[in-house]
């Protein structure tokens, strides 16, 4: 029976980019609720809440607001308040970014879903220049981000399919349709300005693999050297690679294969970095037999 690891689970979290933003929004999350309570229970309200710290890391509404909170343009994506739509729209980057993120290895989802909140969030801006009346004062949430994701998730599988119970496979493009259907069907005469949120973020999608995808080569590239500085660094949790270390990938313990030139350690590596796509029939077969035998 394989023994727990707490290191492989840290090694795998820190190689994952749809377990960041989940583990970012919730921390976001969980302070700024712990915070606002706080104000309650020293005061009547937790208007000052709102004032000196929600409102300075939601997206204002006008650009001149912007200059001076620069950060809200990242921020504004994990300062959402609402538990239910945090929880809705973890769930949509989960069935969006697994394509991607299996299929094409680590490092590839943060740049699409940052990239996408940012162009979404000065779309929706733009917007608000020429309709003041009915601006949204400040806004927090990542439909930017996940209109992104959920369009480069289109562009780079158009033809993937979903298996779901009793053998049914529903394409990729009705579970995109859903989630715009839903998020629209939401939007008010005050909230309308998210309807050009949403535009900005699939355009991003849209260019993953055409016009958009040196860019995002490139932030892969740039986040892979960054994980690879902590991941190799003995001051931080997970450590130097260790040949003898043991993997958590397939929840099985670390050992040699006889008469193979590849490890496991080796194949479970190149998953994480370049995704299944990139495994040579060898590797394929010595991966099968192995969790057979594990």
């Amino acid at each position: 029976m394989a023994s727990f690891n707490s290191k492989s689970i840290f090694q795998f979290a820190s190689k994952s980019d749809i377990i960041k933003i989940i583990t970012a929004t919730s921390l976001f999350f969980v302070i700024l609720q712990f915070t606002r309570i706080t104000f309650l229970i020293n005061g009547e309200s937790d208007a000052p809440f709102y004032q000196y710290i929600y409102n300075k890391l939601a997206l204002p509404a006008t650009f001149r607001e912007l200059l001076y909170q620069p950060w809200s343009l990242i921020t504004y994506l994990f300062s959402e308040l609402n538990f239910m739509r945090i929880l809705g729209n973890m769930i949509w980057l989960w069935v969006f970014a697994t394509v991607i993120e299996d299929l094409r290895g680590s490092n590839r989802i943060l740049p699409i879903y940052l990239t996408g909140g940012v162009v979404g969030g000065l779309f929706m801006m733009l917007f608000n220049q020429f309709k003041p009346a009915i601006t949204m004062s400040h806004y927090t949430g990542s439909l930017g981000a996940l209109a992104a994701v959920a369009f480069a998730t289109l562009i780079f599988r158009p033809k993937y399919k979903f298996s779901m119970f009793f053998g049914l496979e529903i394409p990729i493009w009705v579970f995109v349709g859903i989630f715009f259907a839903l998020n629209i069907a939401t939007i008010q005469s005050h909230t309308v300005s998210q309807l050009f949120l949403a535009i900005g973020g699939s355009l991003v999608g849209l260019g993953y693999t055409n016009i958009l995808q040196v860019y995002f080569e490139k932030c892969t590239e740039w986040f892979t050297r960054i994980g690879n500085y902590f991941t190799n660094n003995d001051n931080f949790v997970t450590n130097k690679k260790n040949t003898n270390r043991q993997q958590t990938m397939l929840n099985v313990t670390y050992k040699k294969t006889q008469n193979k030139t590849k490890t496991i350690d080796d194949i479970l590596d190149k998953i994480h970095e370049k995704g299944m796509d990139s495994l040579n029939p060898t590797e394929k077969q010595l991966l099968e037999e192995y969790s057979k035998n594990a």
